[in-house]
């Protein structure tokens, strides 16, 4: 069973005001825009089918004021640049990703933490294909209750944490145009301290 923090993460969404780019539309006027809510832990271009299909255009890239927005889940993204909600980005046909690529990105990022919390990403790598693609789908789909039941053999076997995988993002200050809408990202290792069950750099 999920924790209630697990819970609210998942359950928690952001609301998007999506408008089509100018130089695809004709100057007679712009299409209505595109309101949903996105869940915090999905991803922007799992919205470009709809997106195409409502704007009549192939779409590949999503843009916030004049910035690209990178492959991050819309909550980390939307925290990055905090913006005004509902939050109005534009839909483009700018360099991206498809689902592919962003399920791709997923799994790179699953692998990556496995390996770093015990030494090894046989955890990961051991899963049937079924069950990896059960994982990605559980993420598209939004749905908890799989996505633990599929992630708890990963996070508890029998071989000992040795690190804990961390990432921090750091928004940029926004003292000029060069620095808008650039973050830092920070990563290192963090040993856990089993004596006084806390971590430590």
């Amino acid at each position: 069973m999920a924790s209630p923090l697990t819970t609210q993460i998942w359950s928690s969404t952001v609301p998007l005001h999506i408008t089509l780019a100018p130089s695809l539309h004709p100057s007679s006027g712009a299409p209505p825009p595109y309101l949903l809510n996105i869940p915090r832990l999905s991803y922007l271009p799992l919205l470009l089918p709809r997106l195409s299909v409502f704007f009549h255009v192939p779409l590949s890239s999503f843009t916030y004021e004049g910035i690209e927005l990178r492959l991050l889940p819309a909550g980390l993204l939307a925290d990055l640049y905090a913006p005004q909600l509902p939050w109005r980005i534009v839909v483009g046909d700018g360099w991206g990703v498809g689902e592919r690529g962003v399920a791709d990105g997923f799994m790179n990022s699953v692998k990556e933490a496995d390996f770093l919390r015990y030494g090894s990403a046989k955890g990961i790598m051991s899963m049937s294909a079924e069950n990896s693609t059960a994982l990605w789908d559980a993420v598209k789909d939004n749905n908890c209750p799989v996505f633990a039941a599929l992630t708890r053999p990963l996070l508890n076997p029998a071989s000992p944490l040795r690190h804990i995988p961390l990432r921090i993002y750091i928004p940029h200050p926004d003292i000029d145009a060069n620095n808008t809408g650039s973050f830092r990202v920070i990563q290192g290792l963090v040993t856990p301290d089993y004596q006084t069950m806390t971590t430590k750099p």
